[in-house]
């Protein structure tokens, strides 16, 4: 009994060795898979800048919406505001954190320089809104939200 275990054991050992790969071969692995992943890395590093300023643009725009059901289901007028002390955009319990990176304008005007809590839209319970226009930058990417007084409704544009 004993020697028919170790025969098999001499057996399996010389399968495992006939079986496995050789250290050139791995190391082609490992060069191929970092090729592929640097290509990622470059093509990904570049699409952040328009899919920040669309998802922050996409926020606002929710944030926006929001503020306008809450105005006429409340029958009250409702206000977002821009607080440049947390860099942030927030109405009622929501907010929203701007990275520093990004450079907002409200009617063409910096929010960077202001040192108070500022307007940026005001909707009103019949469905409408104050016309603004806010301006989102970052690394020359643009894409401006411009609240129409009419309908109450954002409109994204993009440069």
């Amino acid at each position: 009994m004993q020697i028919l275990v170790i025969a098999v054991l001499k057996n399996n050992k010389k399968n495992f060795f006939l079986n496995s790969y050789t250290l050139i071969e791995i190391i082609a692995v490992i060069m191929i898979l970092t090729l592929i992943l640097g290509m990622a890395m470059t093509a990904l590093r570049s699409s952040p800048v328009f899919l920040t300023v669309n998802a922050l643009a996409n926020e606002i725009r929710q944030l926006c919406s929001d503020a306008k059901q809450s105005a006429t289901t409340k029958g009250e007028n409702v206000t977002i505001y821009f607080d440049p002390e947390n860099n942030s955009i927030s109405f009622q319990d929501v907010s929203i954190n701007i990275a520093d990176s990004i450079k907002l304008y409200i009617d063409d005007r910096d929010l960077s320089q202001f040192q108070e809590k500022e307007k940026l839209f005001l909707f009103y319970p019949d469905g409408t809104g104050a016309e603004k226009k806010l301006t989102i930058e970052y690394n020359g990417e643009r894409a401006i939200l411009f609240l129409s007084p009419l309908t109450g409704r954002i409109c994204l544009y993009e440069n």
